[in-house]
């Protein structure tokens, strides 16, 4: 069944279009009169298709379209309309207007067009959006998979699953529960939110949720997925409607975790349209989930490790014959951008013309951005490639050192003995900071590392007195797009700390210094035994 949305001011063609359409079984019509009222309907039901004259100013067709492609940009749009102006029909297209249909004298002919009109665009959009959403579960399903068979942590492969669903799958926000197996309580443990929201709306210790209950409870308490296509309908979630909608939520669907016949807890998911869960994408995120208690149960019961060996092996072969080809190719096309630079080298020295030469330079500075791009491409591809491996805090940053040439600056390092689980490329991380101090702290003398122990785990503290990062750019800095001379450091800073949930941040104060945070989890890092004591 197509719902159509159809605006006019005049009533008896309402009434006519609607009895036709709704004739063939295959429609089912609203109308309204003005644009006050289009916009009231839309708020309330979701439609496939709008149709609408433009009759201001009761009727302001343009502005109703440029208001629904604002918000829902596929949403089929169809002119039906007493004008004839071509600035009119030139204004409608321009703005994203899908048909124009002028008003004949036999406007049940016309609806019959319009009615195969709408069928066509309706179909096309659904096909183009369900495959664009498998498209996208079906790279999340991969990504998740391979989570599962390289990660040995339960509670970091939660992290990862909710992450890769929000940004790669397109959900608003993802979050597993697990039922706690010594209180029975249900507590939210990973969470992805595309608004960056801490995860406050749920009641952790409870046997209800605030936001939720109806898709998570069923998924916990059946065994069973449970799907919302319309958060703004579902009679089940009127306790909870108002938060959902809120938080942008407007369908939901939760599934059970297992390990064995138990169920242990729910994966939940919130998308920012209706109908969002097509039986489709419930049969891959069914199979996601699936596969995710799979793991779990691996995990718990410890019988697997030959198995997820093979799988790691696999996976490092597999990252062996990338890295090679990636090799390969960064090679050639190095030495192609050098010739292309002896080229250009040599028109600026033959070209006289200022017009020219401010084109060579253009072209001078495009070629060392792509060889920049290329080097980044380099450092990048190690990144994750190895296992995780614990590493003593103290000798990484002196290796680190040993690799800087900090000239005048004195470094000194206090982390003390503690060791932390972090990606191999850990020294490349400590040498990146050094690097930004030197290259960045311009009057900085001295910089020190320390560790301590806070609520949020160990926070390794590395501080200089130079200039400091000004306020509106310590998030920018370890963005892949912000750099300065010392290329990707910081980004890539970031995305090796990231391989293990340890995070960094910078807090320092402008003109005082740059100080860089790095937070390791309490389940990431330990003080190992001293020599001679068992």
């Amino acid at each position: 069944m197509i719902s159509v949305l159809y605006i006019d001011d005049d009533f008896g063609l309402l009434e006519r279009f609607q009895n036709s359409l709704e004739g063939s079984g295959y429609f089912a019509v609203d109308t309204g009169r003005s644009t006050q009222e289009a916009r009231k309907r839309l708020g309330q039901t979701a439609y496939d298709a709008i149709i609408s004259e433009n009759a201001p100013p009761t009727i302001d067709g343009i502005q109703l379209l440029r208001e629904i492609k604002n918000s829902s940009p596929s949403l089929p749009f169809i002119f039906f309309t007493r004008e004839n102006a071509g600035e009119v029909i030139l204004d409608a297209l321009n703005t994203g207007a899908d048909f124009y249909q002028r008003k004949g004298e036999a406007p049940e002919t016309q609806f019959a067009g319009l009615a195969i009109r709408i069928s066509s665009l309706v179909n096309s959009r659904q096909s183009a959006r369900l495959e664009g959403h498998l498209a996208r579960l079906y790279r999340i399903l991969s990504q998740i998979n391979t989570a599962s068979a390289s990660l040995r942590n339960r509670n970091t492969l939660m992290e990862e699953a909710c992450r890769v669903a929000v940004h790669d799958g397109g959900f608003l926000m993802v979050w597993i529960g697990l039922i706690h197996r010594d209180t029975g309580w249900f507590e939210p443990v990973a969470y992805c939110n595309r608004t960056g929201d801490r995860l406050d709306a749920l009641s952790p210790r409870d046997d209800t949720l605030l936001v939720d209950a109806a898709p998570t409870s069923i998924a916990i308490r059946r065994g069973l997925y449970y799907a919302s296509t319309d958060n703004r309908h579902d009679p089940r979630l009127a306790p909870w409607r108002t938060q959902l909608l809120a938080n942008g939520f407007v369908s939901s669907a939760a599934f059970p975790l297992r390990i064995g016949n138990r169920v242990i807890g729910a994966m939940t998911f919130h998308a920012g349209e209706p109908a969002f869960f097509s039986e489709e994408e419930i049969q891959l995120l069914s199979e996601m989930t699936d596969n995710l208690s799979l793991a779990f149960e691996l995990m718990e019961k410890e019988y697997s490790i030959a198995e997820l060996t093979r799988l790691s092996d696999a996976l490092q072969l597999a990252n062996k014959k990338l890295n090679l080809l990636s090799n390969i190719t960064r090679h050639d096309t190095l030495n192609q951008l050098t010739a292309l630079g002896g080229y250009i080298e040599l028109a600026r020295m033959h070209a006289t013309d200022s017009v020219m030469l401010e084109y060579i330079g253009k072209e001078d500075r495009a070629v060392e951005s792509i060889r920049q791009q290329i080097t980044f491409t380099r450092e990048y591809q190690d990144i994750g490639v190895q296992a995780p491996i614990w590493q003593n805090v103290q000798e990484v940053v002196k290796r680190a050192i040993g690799t800087a040439s900090m000239g005048q600056i004195t470094v000194r390092s206090e982390p003390g003995t503690i060791e932390i689980f972090a990606d191999p490329l850990l020294e490349k991380v400590f040498f990146n900071l050094l690097e930004n101090t030197k290259n960045h702290g311009k009057t900085a003398t001295r910089m020190k590392i320390t560790a301590r122990e806070s609520d949020e785990g160990l926070v390794i503290t590395c501080e200089d007195d130079g200039d400091g990062v000004p306020e509106n750019e310590k998030e920018n800095i370890f963005n892949r797009k912000f750099y300065k001379n010392t290329g990707f450091g910081l980004f890539l800073s970031r995305e090796i700390l990231a391989i293990t949930a340890i995070q960094i941040r910078e807090t320092g104060e402008t003109g005082r210094g740059a100080r860089f945070e790095i937070i390791v989890p309490k389940e990431k890092f330990r003080a190992p035994p001293l020599k001679g004591i068992r």
